[in-house]
């Protein structure tokens, strides 16, 4: 549940960016009107590395589940 608030809230943040400021996620932000341009640049890296971690601990659950299933069905 953490993790959907939280990339939730990583979207969120990198939609008011592109709304906000020039540029976008993968270039950077520049030109912004509410945000300076180091802040921009901060929050699209929390967000990106936020990104990346619920990708690879999707993966993990992926994997351990299946991993998991042969195991229990070693047994049987």
């Amino acid at each position: 549940m953490f993790w959907a608030i939280w990339l939730t809230l990583c979207f969120v943040i990198l939609s008011v960016l592109t709304v906000q400021c020039a540029g976008n996620w993968l270039y950077g932000f520049a030109d912004c009107t509410v945000f300076s341009d180091r802040l921009a640049r901060r929050l699209t890296g929390i967000s990106l590395l936020s990104f990346a971690a619920g990708i690879a601990y999707g993966v993990i659950l992926l994997v351990g589940g299946g991993i998991w299933e042969l195991v229990v069905r070693a047994r049987n």
